[in-house]
């Protein structure tokens, strides 16, 4: 039945009324002719772009009522489409950043506006969680452009944000007396200080602490644990230490002990930082009367490892030992080989891993610098004769330190830099080349005096892993001062500039047995322990641009969809930002949480700050009359290139008054109209089970029937999808086809009577991880004459899934002898390889057989192997 053209239609876009009036004008013309609307006519309503951008109109709800002008009744009343409603609170968005951890950043304002966390991490905030970010262009998060963002008449943007200034980040004093600081990085945040300790008379020993240094710079001021070394009466006990992970929990420290002579210490520190109260093993390396000054321990291959040391501080010769160190700590107590590098006096050795069994020494000795290289076999055995020597300083010598700085593969040689106090006790880094046989380039590549005046001891040179070819040297400098200068190394071993050059200690700190360390905390962020006023230990922090400048990073960024409106803030000023017209305002506070907020009203422009010194809100208006807010394409950025921290955002598509302004600061976090649904039916008991490499069990519980859905994938959000459409209550889904060794995320779904509930953790998904994948890569046969006899030696190497080695792997073989009978044998994998002998074997053919390999938790998948059975012919 036709209805009369002058009846009212009203239509509603997002829930709001976009139009009302007369059906004629949404009819074309000939439709108008006989005053009727009639089946088959169309009504075309097309919104402008101020009013629905065209990409959003398929995202909106659309919704209408029409009143029949003859019967003044409703024709019709129903939604045309379904999607985004503006909720009660406007379009923009409410983001606490209370989820503490994940990759979602949830919107609870109802426009359900959620970002994605890239890189950012999870901190304390200003209320509850915040996040933190690290000026990287990766680190952000990025909320999706969506019809939840499409303000353009008036908006408020605010938040509570921390920009971070780091010049000079944090300071910590670890220890009232610590001498010969030596670090490690353990996991994550956790960092282990060894030292001497000097108390009372019987207390001169070994200290070893934890602490907690985040990536950022800044350091707790408690530590985390504290071991000390046994308290023997005696001069000397636990000096000099030096570091070396063994594997997992369980660490190296050599030192002197007793009457210095050269001891090694095993212990567990724990990812967490804590330390076992007892050491694992203590043995000797350089026995009585030998001494052993400033060890430098280093890995030869499997459980072996050379030290090299010298008899006295600064004279005496020059010892490497080496010596057996099992994973669990275990060590062999009978030195395994011995080699006296230098006969007369050395002080401060340092090694390093030239190639496979090649090894190069830098040290002091009679003010002169040498580097000699020597063969340690892979048993530690030592070859006697030095394959090469080389006088790099003649003149004056000391307090030698040795850094890698690159290798030429094409010519098998490469690359070392030497700093030391040398001629007039000026600081000097040298540089030499040394090819993969142990041959040394007989001449100085390049030298650079690096202290700024008059003194440059007990250096510590460091690559910096910021930009290539930077390097860092911390030291003791005029007046006793500590120094770090950056400068540049190339692959060619050619020096350049001098970047930067700053003190890092006051006249507090004159101390001429600083013995400063760098300690490399993150990417822009290292850290300088050293021995300060009083003996103090201390460690502070600072942060290194990408030119190696000792600049710091300052805070610069915060909120901003491009070309449309941004709130950000450096550690003095706030920017505000609507379209492309940019106001300013001085007041914020570096390293220390602000409220900051931007209001426009279509006329004028409104930046507030509000901090605890200042409980009165600052503000600076501008005129910017009668200007839309431009309409983009561009998704909602926070953080990106920000260093600081970020907590309680919102965006409100109105103008907030100054009293709201004021009320949000004096309440973190507490705004208007946050919105929640509760679902009729509950989700609950999810878990994942049956976990294999390739296939996971997901389950859960509803209270009412419902269907199925699974997402799940390797990065969030999921969008692989499984399903049932059965209506269960309990509900079972089994992924298949999955990639071993991988961490995957998941969500779950049903629906009960067009109600949907999605249970994806609270936005931080749910996760499993799917076993490794371990796999034969490789199998070697050889044989040893033993008299009259052989004994048959099978090598498998065992990899994972990305071919890496594995280790702990027991490796079953099926051995075929030449008279054809069978002997099953086995062994464990150490880097990768199980070596398995059969004693007093007989002339003729042999072939091994791998039938299985069992390591916990990884599963071993024979479809994966590249090779199963090897043979040999003895002889």
């Amino acid at each position: 039945e036709g209805i009369n053209i002058n009846s009212k239609i009203s239509l509603l876009f997002e829930g709001n009324l976009l139009y009302e009036g007369p059906i004629s004008q949404l009819l074309d013309y000939n439709s108008n002719e006989n005053g009727i609307w009639d089946i088959g006519e169309r009504l075309i309503y097309t919104p402008t772009p101020d009013e629905i951008p065209p990409e959003f109109l398929n995202k909106i709800q659309i919704s209408g009522t029409i009143a029949d002008l003859r019967t003044n009744s409703l024709a019709f009343w129903g939604i045309l489409q379904q999607g985004y409603v503006e909720p009660a609170g406007g379009r923009g968005g409410i983001w606490h950043l209370d989820e503490g951890t994940g990759v979602i950043a949830h919107d609870s304002s109802g426009n359900n506006n959620n970002g994605y966390v890239h890189g950012s991490r999870w901190i304390p905030g200003k209320k509850n969680y915040a996040l933190m970010f690290n000026s990287d262009s990766t680190d952000y998060v990025l909320v999706p452009n969506g019809p939840g963002l499409f303000i353009t008449d008036e908006i408020t943007i605010e938040t509570w944000i921390c920009p971070l200034d780091t010049t000079s980040i944090d300071s910590y004093e670890f220890d009232e007396h610590a001498t010969g600081i030596t670090w490690i990085h353990i996991s994550g945040d956790t960092f282990a200080f060894a030292y001497w300790y000097q108390g009372q008379a019987t207390e001169i020993n070994c200290r070893i602490q934890t602490v907690n240094l985040t990536p950022y710079g800044k350091i707790e001021n408690n530590p985390i644990d504290t071991y000390h070394f046994v308290i023997d009466p005696g001069p000397a006990n636990g000096f000099d230490p030096d570091f070396y992970n063994i594997e997992g929990s369980v660490y190296a420290v050599a030192h002197r002990w007793g009457k210095d002579n050269g001891f090694i210490t095993t212990l567990n520190i724990y990812e967490n930082g804590t330390i076992d109260d007892d050491y694992i093993y203590r043995a000797e390396f350089e026995p009585e009367p030998s001494n052993a000054f400033r060890p430098d321990i280093i890995h030869v291959s499997g459980n072996i490892y050379a030290i090299a040391s010298s008899e006295g501080a600064t004279s005496g010769c020059g010892n490497i030992a080496t010596v057996e160190i099992e994973p669990g700590g275990t060590i062999n107590e009978i030195v395994i080989d011995r080699l006296e590098f230098e006969s007369e006096n050395c002080s401060h050795p340092r090694m390093w891993k030239v190639s496979d069994n090649k090894f190069i020494v830098a040290y002091a000795s009679i003010n002169k610098g040498y580097v000699k290289t020597i063969e340690i076999e892979n048993n530690g055995s030592i070859n006697k004769t030095i394959i090469d020597t080389f006088e790099f300083e003649s003149i004056r010598c000391f307090e030698t330190d040795l850094e890698y700085i690159t290798s030429d593969p094409f010519n098998e040689t490469n690359f070392y830099a030497i700093a030391y106090r040398g001629i007039n006790d000026n600081g000097y880094v040298t540089t030499i080349e040394v090819n993969n046989s142990g041959i040394i380039t007989k001449n100085v590549i390049d030298s650079l005096k690096f202290d700024p005046s008059v003194y440059g001891g007990q250096p510590d040179i460091e690559y910096l892993n910021i930009s290539n070819n930077t390097f860092a040297i911390a030291y003791l400098g005029p007046g006793t001062l500590g120094y770090f200068t950056t400068l540049k190394i190339f692959d060619n071993g050619t020096i350049g500039d001098i970047v930067d050059t700053f003190p890092f200690t006051s006249d507090y700190h004159k101390n001429l047995e600083m013995d400063p360390t760098i300690v490399h905390v993150s990417e822009n962020v290292y850290g300088i322990a050293f021995k300060g006023h009083a003996g103090m230990g201390y460690l502070i922090t600072v942060a290194i641009n990408d030119e190696g400048k000792v600049e710091g990073i300052e805070g610069f960024g915060g909120i901003f969809k491009d070309n449309s409106y941004e709130l950000k803030a450096n550690a003095t000023m706030v920017f505000a930002t609507i379209n492309n017209v940019t106001i300013n305002l001085t007041g914020v506070l570096a390293n220390s949480w602000n409220h900051i907020a931007l209001t426009y009203d279509g006329s004028v422009m409104c930046i507030y700050i509000s901090n605890i010194q200042n409980s009165v809100s600052a503000s600076y208006t501008y005129p910017y009359d009668n200007k839309k807010i431009n309409f983009t394409n561009d998704n909602l950025y926070f953080g990106y290139l920000f260093y600081g921290f970020l907590d309680e955002i919102a965006i409100f598509d109105r103008a907030l008054s100054s009293a709201e302004i004021e009320n949000h600061y004096l309440n973190p976090g507490v705004f208007d109209y946050e919105t929640s649904q509760s679902p009729t039916f509950s989700i609950y008991n999810i878990t994942s089970s049956e976990i294999s490499y390739n296939s996971a069990k997901i389950t859960w519980d509803t209270d009412k029937p419902s269907n199925s859905i699974v997402r799940y994938g390797t990065a969030i959000p999921p969008v692989d999808i499984e399903s049932n459409s059965s209506n269960v209550i309990s509900h079972s889904i089994i992924l298949k086809n999955l990639l071993p060794n991988q961490i995957y995320y998941y969500e779950v779904e049903s629906t009960y009577q067009g109600n949907t509930i999605i249970d994806n953790n609270s936005g931080i998904y749910y996760m499993f991880i799917t076993k490794d994948v371990i796999h034969v890569d490789n199998i070697q046969m050889s044989n040893k004459t033993k008299g009259t006899n052989y004994d048959i030696i099978t090598e498998v190497k065992i990899v994972n899934n990305t071919t890496a080695a594995v280790n702990g792997a027991e490796v079953f073989i099926d051995l075929t002898l030449p008279d054809g009978s069978e002997v099953v044998l086995s062994g464990v994998t150490i880097n990768g390889i199980a070596t398995i002998e059969f004693k007093k074997g007989d002339l003729g053919n042999y072939i091994a057989t791998v039938t299985n390999v069992v390591k916990e938790g990884p599963i071993y998948e024979p479809s994966y192997n590249e090779l199963t059975s090897m043979s040999l012919t003895v002889p």
